[in-house]
């Protein structure tokens, strides 16, 4: 197959390339035939799947030229804290919105309700990176020695849950612990923070397909913080999911559990590399 100069692609082209190699990498196909397949060089495909694995959310992310993010913004500064706080105090399913934790269509709908504008799924986008609430992967910002341990786990333990993941018609969460550095301009001001460290938390889950949920709180992470977000997300997917994150050790406390809440058989846990720093922010 000939060779094609990405470059000169659109970007939606470009998304459609990256999202295809990276499709065929996780079915367990070389690099040298992903490459090959989607018609890119093998340095190009490799540099694409390095960067997904280092949970570089922006690599499948269409990048369109011109517009800087937060040009022509459609909410006002004081719009953008009510949503913010309504992200942090409230649940989608307390709005009725039809799910029980944020997305980004949920985030769309409450803009709605709240400020009567109609926004963008590309614009919601762009808000969560400014307030620094986008759901990220939980390879994210790990140091070297972890990353060849990362890199190691992807080629001999991945493919076999990807596989089983397909065989059981389950789907693939990673799941992500992380605090929220605010106080910026584009962020909550720390003074509106109700918590004495002024932190914000949040725990998400992020599918191969970078679908984003997220719930927020401001209090360290607990036992029954983790099963209150995971009873929301198996109601909102109503499927057998497979739970890849680091050795928390929240998590191994409430997953043993029989059934988190009353969705037993629900789930099953697979643990990055052991070497893998807790992203915990206790």
């Amino acid at each position: 197959m000939k060779k094609i100069d990405a470059r000169k692609l659109n970007p939606e082209a470009q998304q459609k390339l990256r999202k295809r190699l990276i499709r065929l990498r996780e079915k367990g196909m070389s690099n040298q035939l992903a490459a090959q397949t989607v018609g890119i060089s093998e340095t190009r495909a490799s540099s694409i799947w390095q960067l997904y694995w280092k949970g570089e959310s922006d690599i499948l992310k269409v990048k369109h030229r011109g517009r800087k993010l937060g040009e022509h913004r459609l909410l006002t500064p004081k719009e953008e804290r009510t949503v913010q706080k309504i992200l942090l105090n409230k649940t989608p399913d307390q709005l009725d919105l039809g799910c029980n934790l944020w997305t980004r269509e949920a985030i769309r709908l409450t803009i709605t309700q709240e400020a009567g504008v109609e926004v963008s799924l590309r614009a919601i986008t762009e808000y969560l990176e400014r307030w620094g609430f986008t759901p990220q992967m939980p390879t994210k910002g790990i140091n070297k020695l972890s990353r060849r341990e990362l890199l190691k786990w992807r080629k001999t333990e991945y493919p076999s849950i990807v596989d089983k993941s397909q065989e059981e018609g389950a789907e693939i969460h990673w799941l992500d612990f992380d605090r929220i550095c605010i106080g910026s301009k584009d962020q909550i001001a720390e003074a509106e923070i109700n918590t004495a460290k002024g932190n914000i938390y949040r725990i998400s889950s992020l599918t191969n397909r970078k679908t984003g949920r997220f719930m927020l709180y401001q209090e360290e992470m607990t036992i029954s913080l983790l099963r209150n977000f995971l009873s929301r997300l198996f109601k909102d997917r109503n499927r057998k999911i497979f739970l890849i994150s680091y050795n928390h050790h929240v998590l191994h406390k409430v997953l043993p559990i029989r059934g988190v809440g009353n969705f037993t058989n629900k789930y099953e846990l697979f643990c990055l590399p052991s070497t893998l720093p807790e992203h915990n922010p206790e």
